[in-house]
């Protein structure tokens, strides 16, 4: 299964339109009983962590705009800075 999201990122105070981020999960279900559920915003951040934590340091950079998103994301749902480094 697949689940493909549009979330808007806007810059406060003003609430200006910065743009879109899509995300893309896909999922397998191991057994029949298993029920889709919606992806909230903690689950697509514990789902993106996992994957940065998964790739060699020299790999992986966060960019200005997402090292902003990360902070944002964080402060919108009381998450501590060590949740913003990885």
């Amino acid at each position: 299964d697949k689940i493909r999201r549009w979330w808007s990122i806007y810059r406060e105070p003003e609430h200006e339109f910065v743009g879109k981020v899509q995300l893309d999960i896909h999922t397998s279900l191991k057994d029949v009983s298993e029920l889709p559920k919606p992806v909230t915003p903690s689950m697509a951040y514990e789902v993106l962590l996992k994957g940065a934590r998964e790739f060699q340091k020299n790999e992986f950079t966060l960019s200005t705009e997402w090292k902003w998103l990360l902070s944002e994301f964080a402060s919108l749902h009381g998450l501590s800075e060590a949740y913003t480094n990885l």
